[in-house]
């Protein structure tokens, strides 16, 4: 083999030292391009103390048998989500799952770039999608997460990153159903229903099933006098003008529990169950006793409003049946403006219609009741007639709101129950009118009817399928918070986190403590530069003195 030969004198000197800078010219490279390549093989050395980049073995257990393919869809480009206070930890957790399954693929899109990107998730006139929420999907089913919604907060700081049970939860959500959960219209009591090809059906909801459909949810109908239990593939039943009571039965006898009995444990399981009723219907007194306890009450009435309704279709004059609606306000009627804030938010909200309505009223105020230690219930209006409107009962008996009020057309009774760090949720929603959900309305463009019920049935027609608290980090869920508690790592909640901003020029080390950030910057970039010129400097003294 051929030795290679430096020259003599000064001429080698020279030669030593330009392979001296041209190592150290390497090295500086090498290390300027480390974190793009460990960026690029998804190599993320971990050296929070809170382990916020490592999956844990009890995730690795829950995707384990996951056997549909599931998409996590971030909306920014890599570097953007890198750079995020908040994201980079959920963008490097999901490419580590789908390094784990085979099922679990992980993409980006620029919706700030592409805002179109993002638009089949889009269920509803006026819904926003932002450049920070995370959309796990799954055929043709997914959920919206928002950036903040994998941490936990108290007093203005992030206290914990629970990260891997939201995306779980996410994650079993969207497949544990494969060919979607069933929406049970009820009959056995004089319902209306539509089921396609059943003879029964009422023709004038088929829209509704549609829209049930169009939602995710597979359509059937349920007897609930002729069966044990709801099924477990049922997550919404939908009771539509109700003419007959159902018997309270004894609340003791679980050998033969009555339907009120069954519909009161669907509820338990944090499922959802919807009334639809019309004016001047006949009186439920079981029934509505049982609604009373969700701070829903219906009264034998009817409702009118010339000067705040459409005119007749046949006659063209405004007789005061066909009310349009208002939407909640958005501070006193917080949790029912959530319901249809994507519409009730736009410039020109459309016109909802409830037609031969009846007035409901609230049996409690809005204030949350404590039914146990760890579960409340809450009602709130989600629709209000005119100022104008006036009631009336069988006996023309009535007249207008007192000075400050105003009639309810519709409104949400909701359970709460916190577990594992998060709230469940069961709800009871109520609307005085059955024509609200007919084709008429749902099927023409010109009003808001659909926009509202597929906002309503994203928010109550739950198919959370919940993970196993073990999943999400190394301190146990506790029943206020859970997964992976801030030891070192601080997170303030003031971060604008609807835009993109670099917090430390080594994004993937950002949010570690400025010790640990000084001692991986000194061992990786700064001892090689000065480690090689010391050398170099030895090798140079060293051959002079020969």
């Amino acid at each position: 083999m051929k030795k290679l030969c430096l020259p003599k004198g000064r001429r080698r000197n020279t030669v030593t030292l330009l392979l001296v800078t041209a190592l150290a010219a390497v090295l500086l490279v090498g290390n300027l391009l480390l974190p793009y390549a460990l960026r690029r093989a998804n190599v993320y050395i971990d050296i929070t103390s809170e382990g916020l980049y490592t999956v844990t073995e009890a995730m690795e257990k829950e995707i384990a048998e996951l056997e549909s393919d599931v998409e996590i869809l971030f909306l920014a480009d890599e570097d953007r989500l890198l750079d995020h206070g908040l994201l980079r930890y959920v963008y490097i957790m999901s490419r580590k799952l789908a390094e784990e399954s085979e099922h679990i693929s992980v993409r980006t899109v620029d919706i700030l770039e592409d805002p179109t990107a993002a638009d089949a998730f889009k269920t509803a006139q006026g819904t926003v999608v932002t450049s920070t929420d995370v959309i796990v999907h799954s055929g043709g089913r997914h959920k919206i997460l928002s950036a903040d919604s994998f941490f936990a907060t108290e007093e203005n700081e992030y206290v914990s990153y629970n990260g891997e049970y939201r995306l779980a939860t996410a994650i079993l959500s969207v497949t544990t159903y494969p060919s979607g959960p069933y929406a049970y219209f009820v009959t056995g009591h004089g319902e209306r229903y539509y089921v396609e090809g059943d003879a029964g059906s009422d023709p004038t909801l088929s829209a509704f099933a549609e829209l049930l459909g169009d939602t995710g949810l597979r359509v059937g109908k349920l007897n609930l006098d002729e069966v044990d239990a709801v099924p477990d593939d049922c997550v919404l039943l939908i009771f539509v003008g109700t003419e007959t009571d159902y018997s309270a039965g004894d609340i003791y006898d679980y050998n033969s529990p009555s339907a009120l009995k069954k519909l009161d444990e669907f509820l338990f399981r944090k499922k959802s169950v919807m009334f639809f009723r019309d004016a001047l219907g006949a009186p439920l007194p079981n029934l509505e006793d049982y609604l009373a306890e969700w701070g829903i009450g219906f009264t034998p009435t009817r409702l009118s409003s010339p000067e705040e309704s459409l005119a007749d279709n046949l006659t063209g004059e405004k007789n005061g049946d066909r009310l349009i609606a208002a939407y909640p306000d958005k501070d006193y009627d917080a949790p029912g403006y959530e319901l249809v804030k994507d519409i009730a938010s736009l410039m020109t909200p459309p016109k909802t219609v409830f037609a031969n309505a009846m007035a409901l009223e609230q049996t409690r105020d809005n204030s949350p009741v404590y039914i146990s230690e760890s579960t409340s219930r809450s009602v709130c209006p989600v629709f209000y007639a005119g100022e104008k409107a006036e009631k009336r009962d069988k006996d023309g008996f009535g007249g207008k709101a007192k000075d400050g009020e105003r009639y309810i057309l519709a409104m949400m009774g909701m359970e709460a129950t916190l577990s594992a760090g998060e709230y469940r949720h069961a709800y009871v929603f109520a609307s005085g009118s059955t024509q609200v959900i007919s084709n008429e309305y749902l099927t023409d463009g010109a009003f808001g009817n659909a926009d509202v019920m597929a906002s309503v049935l994203r928010s109550i027609s739950r198919t959370d399928v919940y993970a196993s608290g073990d999943v999400g980090g190394f301190d146990l869920n506790s029943s206020m918070y859970g997964g992976k508690w801030f030891d070192e790592t601080h997170l303030s909640t003031e971060e604008k986190n609807t835009v993109f901003h670099s917090q430390d020029s080594w994004s993937e080390y950002a949010q570690m403590t400025a010790g640990r950030v000084l001692a991986v910057v000194i061992a990786i970039f700064i001892t090689p530069l000065i480690i090689v010129p010391l050398v170099g400097t030895a090798v140079l003294r060293k051959r002079k003195n020969r």
